[in-house]
């Protein structure tokens, strides 16, 4: 598609990392509204950003080595040591930030001593408005793409990311209509809810998206891991949205809730 997306001699601006930028600038400030809405201190966050963010770094780029060993392992030498290191490569892994993310979000509230549900709830839509224009520069660098398709809105890619050349399923913007799907859905929970049942929004969240993301890989067309005929991110994704699901269905206060939004 359009993996690089200006030239100024020297200086190329790619598409993707144009976008993640962006989608972080968008998520910060939405993060900020909602803090002050919601009167929440962000110091834990603007205390340790910098080791969050390389911790976050470390393990994206980890799990993308391990879900796809054939870009790096196929032929080992000096070169193949050194590119595991060159995250430009646009080797990074979502999910493994997200988890990164949140682990190192607990970590660091349990040693201040402070709760980090009520920041988990207004990180949720900041992280899934990001996701929103990161998908956009996935789309543009034709990265995550689907499996061919006869489907009228299958798109053709040109560039050496994509190995077909016929027709594939548009997964980054299938991706971009669940993420703002999610998104939608967690904020009229938290305007609806208002604090009343904590760290809700946050597990639909998951459940949504773990959901949406094991349906989408039944039209992914790029290399991973394969157990069997079933991808790995599938098995991994059916597994969080049953632990969720499982969660959010013995939840009676939940259930009571969603009985007085729909009377309402």
């Amino acid at each position: 598609m359009f993996p690089i997306l200006v030239e100024f001699g020297p200086i190329t601006i790619f598409s993707l990392w144009f976008f993640v930028v962006l989608g972080m600038l968008a998520g910060a400030l939405l993060l900020t509204r909602l803090a002050k809405r919601n009167r929440i201190k962000l110091t834990l966050l603007s205390d340790h950003s910098f080791v969050l963010f390389l911790w976050v770094l470390l393990i994206s780029r980890l799990v993308f080595i391990i879900f796809h060993p054939s870009l790096y392992f196929t032929n080992f030498s000096i070169e193949t040591v050194t590119g595991l290191f060159a995250i430009w490569d646009k080797g990074l892994s979502f999910w493994g930030g997200l988890v990164a993310w949140i682990s190192g979000i607990v970590y660091l509230a349990k040693k201040e001593q402070e709760n980090p549900v009520r920041l988990f709830e207004i990180m949720t839509p900041a992280i899934l408005l990001g996701m929103l224009f990161g998908t956009i520069g996935v789309f543009l660098d034709g990265t995550a793409h689907g499996s061919p398709t006869e489907l009228p809105w299958g798109i053709a890619f040109s560039n050496a990311n994509v190995r077909y050349v016929s027709p594939v399923h548009p997964t980054q913007l299938y991706a971009f209509l669940y993420f703002g799907v999610t998104l939608g859905c967690v904020l009229f929970l938290l305007r609806r809810l208002r604090g009343t049942l904590p760290g809700i929004p946050v597990e639909i969240a998951i459940f949504l998206a773990s959901v949406f993301r094991f349906l989408e890989e039944f039209v992914r067309g790029d290399d991973v891991i394969n157990l069997g005929p079933i991808r790995i991110p599938q098995l991994i994704a059916l597994a969080i949205a049953i632990y969720m699901g499982h969660r959010l269905y013995k939840n009676k206060e939940l259930k009571a809730v969603l009985q007085s939004l729909v009377k309402s």
